[in-house]
């Protein structure tokens, strides 16, 4: 007996023969060198990579001005008159809801610019 024992193969995570870990890769590379039918149409992005940073800029920016509007509304509104409080409350909700559209667009850019695919 060997002492101390051999490490694992650190390619394949099997031990020295291999184990089940090289068998399972086996396996998978059949299915990933299939090949794709012929009516199959690759993807291509709807926005260009060169766009990806400016368009991330612009909707966090946007993003950014709509959400310190919404504080400034929130904040200085009149809480005591019923009427104008729903006219208010409708002014808040769609700046909120601009300014969350508009931030988590923006993020999902800031994301594909770092090469984080989403």
């Amino acid at each position: 007996i060997a002492w101390p024992p051999p490490a694992p193969d650190r390619v394949t995570g099997g031990g020295v023969d291999g184990g089940p870990a090289r068998r399972r890769r086996a396996t998978m590379s059949i299915h990933l060198d299939a090949k794709l039918p012929a009516e199959t149409v690759p993807f291509s992005v709807p926005v260009a990579r060169a766009l990806w940073r400016p368009t991330a800029a612009t909707l966090c920016a946007a993003g950014l001005v709509l959400l310190a509007w919404f504080f400034v509304v929130a904040t200085s509104a009149p809480h005591h008159k019923r009427a104008r409080r729903h006219a208010t409350l409708a002014s808040e909700l769609l700046l909120a809801l601009a300014a969350s559209a508009l931030l988590g667009t923006g993020a999902l850019f800031v994301l594909l610019n770092v090469g984080v695919y989403v």
